[in-house]
């Protein structure tokens, strides 16, 4: 199905910690060299050279678990692969969790214990949310009138990667087929492409 869907292109996914492969990284092989650091069920990391800018960095693509208590194993794996690192790093993805009490907008209200690990994770690994522009919160459950938004897909960098990347911001694109937004990351302040 890979080559199918990505011919000429590279791929890696975590299908082997997890029965449906919930995460794949692919990449252009003339833009990018990219090496596999680990995976779990929920993430994938990698190393990243950007051919173009000749600059490394640690990529991890999320997909997590729907409940709290599934996402404690990523909260450890995060902070884990954080303890490994002192180069850029670049973590994005479905997180599937608010960060903040108004990260949600409709249903029912959100309490403390809600985003206190993700909160806790995130200030353990020194993570900045990159700039975003685009749609505030980046999943709908489609119920009409009625629907309920929350911000569940997230874009951090560390310190290192403040320092020594260009500076991109996280474009959080209109909600197309999937209940999700896309995100493409853009360099700030460049030349807009189609």
């Amino acid at each position: 199905m890979a080559s199918k869907l990505f011919g000429g292109w590279g791929y890696i996914t975590n299908l082997a910690d997890h029965y449906n492969g919930r995460v794949w990284v692919t990449w252009r092989p003339d833009w990018f060299k990219v090496t596999l650091i680990s995976s779990n069920p929920q993430a994938i990391t990698c190393e990243v050279e950007n051919v173009a800018l000749q600059r490394e960095f640690i990529f991890t693509i999320v997909h997590a678990f729907n409940t709290r208590e599934e996402r404690r194993s990523l909260w450890s794996y995060l902070e884990e692969v954080n303890a490994g690192i002192n180069i850029p790093w670049l973590i994005m993805g479905d997180f599937n969790a608010l960060l903040k009490m108004e990260d949600r907008l409709g249903g029912n209200p959100i309490s403390l214990v809600e985003v206190a690990d993700f909160q806790n994770c995130v200030e353990r690994c020194g993570l900045l949310e990159m700039i975003q522009k685009g749609s505030r919160y980046s999943w709908s459950d489609r119920h009409g009138d009625n629907r309920i938004l929350s911000k569940l897909d997230w874009v951090f960098v560390n310190t290192d990667w403040l320092n020594s990347m260009p500076d991109y911001y996280a474009n959080f694109m209109p909600e197309g087929i999937n209940d999700h937004c896309p995100v493409k990351l853009m360099i700030l302040n460049g030349p807009s492409r189609k």
